[in-house]
């Protein structure tokens, strides 16, 4: 029986599923916050969690969406590896301080975008803010398995199939998300500090619809062609009726769960599922443990192949890849790991993707049977390496190595950067510079300087 915490501006609500989906039998607890807000006083949280008889079972937390910005993001291609990987490039100028200080998450899944391009919605949180909660969870005994913005666990017990569809949730505020097949398209607010729900429908509405209308206006909105409806049962039909001939769609009221209960019981089923699969705020140093584990274990199989490549090019090619990806700490330990045994150099210390990128080759050049040419390209990309160290300000998009030349597109952060690496590349004992290209590239609001270098190798 897995259990789900929703904590909003006035209250803690706790939801014990006693199936994997809400139904009879499940138990409900609510208490108050202080003015001040969370955390609850301690031992409150204990006997909230007491009252609805919680098991020592999974736990997922529902926070307000007040603590994430959400972000829709556009690219310029579709790969959804590329994707994941200069998210963070895209999302820079775009929120209220470094993205270093935030955990990003996908709240949706990846769409499609003009002929090649693609947009992602995002859920940015600062990181001290995910610490704080964690911190106080723990005081109170709990480790959460998810912690998810209150809008996509809504979503998900709510309206978990729905494609165009405005997902509204009338509470002490109001939540909206746009909602595809694959996940949420957008989110949108409105304030209903000062209204009584229950008496003032057509206050609520009015508010909803000037939020509706801001979300249009905003570049890269997403379109909805009806609204699902989840509010208080006193004001529902009222409320439905009154969005309905302001917003000009079919809008609809969805009964259970109740909408005050709904993030509670939206990441207990997800809980009581493949939490594992599930979108979560707990990513790189705040990772669940026992999901950490588990892709570990995935992973473990692609490992131990990567380490067999270093046995085996040295002799004959054998057909075999290493494309294992990581997304905390423990998994880039164990690629670099791999990368010093193919190669024999332990003084190198690559990045997560320059030792991707650096096995993806010996894996392509081993497919074409060149084990000895690719042994040879490993070592030319050390000697890069070594030129290029990683506390210089350059990220790597992709670096292509063949047995005669070495070819990469990086970004850097200024043209002196630039400048810097061009200059060690032309002093280099093993290398030539043959084409040396800088532009200035923009995505969203973020611009960076893109580097195109072709460098061939001395004799």
């Amino acid at each position: 029986m897995a259990v789900g915490i929703e904590i909003t501006s006035r209250a803690v609500r706790v939801v014990r599923l006693a199936g994997r989906r809400p139904g009879p039998g499940d138990r409900a607890a609510e208490a108050s916050l202080p003015p001040s807000g969370w955390p609850l006083p301690e031992g409150e949280l204990r006997k909230l969690m007491q009252e609805c008889g919680a098991p020592a079972g999974p736990v997922g937390v529902a926070v307000p969406a007040a603590w994430c910005h959400f972000r829709r993001v556009c690219f310029p291609y579709r790969r959804a590896g590329r994707v994941e990987k200069t998210v963070t490039y895209a999302l820079e100028g775009r929120l209220p301080g470094s993205v270093e200080d935030f955990v990003i998450e996908p709240a949706g899944a990846l769409e499609r975008a003009g002929e090649d391009g693609s947009r992602l919605l995002v859920a940015a949180c600062p990181k001290a803010r995910v610490k704080t909660l964690l911190d106080d969870l723990r005081a109170a005994g709990i480790d959460p398995a998810l912690v998810q913005p209150a809008p996509m666990s809504a979503a998900a017990v709510l309206a978990p199939d729905e494609d165009g569809t405005l997902l509204l949730r009338v509470d002490d505020r109001c939540e909206g998300a746009v909602l595809t097949a694959g996940g949420m398209a957008a989110a949108l607010f409105a304030d209903l500090d000062g209204i009584d729900v229950a008496a003032q429908p057509t206050r609520v509405a009015e508010r909803i619809e000037l939020a509706v209308k801001a979300h249009q206006l905003a570049d890269g909105s997403a379109p909805f062609s009806r609204v699902l409806l989840s509010a208080p049962e006193a004001c529902a039909g009222a409320l439905a009726g009154e969005i309905e001939r302001r917003l000009g769609v079919t809008t609809r009221c969805v009964a259970a769960p109740e909408a005050r209960w709904a993030a509670a019981a939206g990441v207990a089923m997800q809980c009581a599922g493949a939490s594992h699969q599930a979108s979560t705020l707990r990513r790189g140093e705040f990772v669940y443990r026992p999901h950490a584990r588990r892709r570990e274990m995935k992973a473990a199989a692609a490992l131990v192949l990567g380490i067999g490549i270093a046995g085996v090019l040295a002799g004959a090619g054998v057909k075999s890849a290493l494309d294992a990806r990581g997304e905390v700490a423990a998994l880039n330990a164990r690629k670099r790991q791999a990368f010093v045994e193919i190669t024999g150099l332990g003084g190198v210390t690559p990045t997560f993707m320059q030792a991707e990128a650096a096995l993806k080759a010996a894996r392509e050049s081993s497919r074409r049977g060149q084990s000895g040419r690719t042994v040879s390209a490993l070592l030319r990309w050390a000697d890069f390496m070594r030129v290029a160290p990683d506390r210089v300000s350059v990220r790597f998009d992709s670096i292509d190595i063949s047995p005669r030349r070495l070819i990469f597109t990086a970004r850097v952060q200024d043209t002196a950067t630039a400048e810097r690496l061009k200059a060690a590349v032309e002093s280099s004992p093993r290398f030539t510079a043959s084409s040396y290209n800088l532009g200035v590239k923009t995505e969203g609001n973020a611009t960076f300087y893109v580097l195109d270098m072709e460098l061939g190798y001395k004799r």
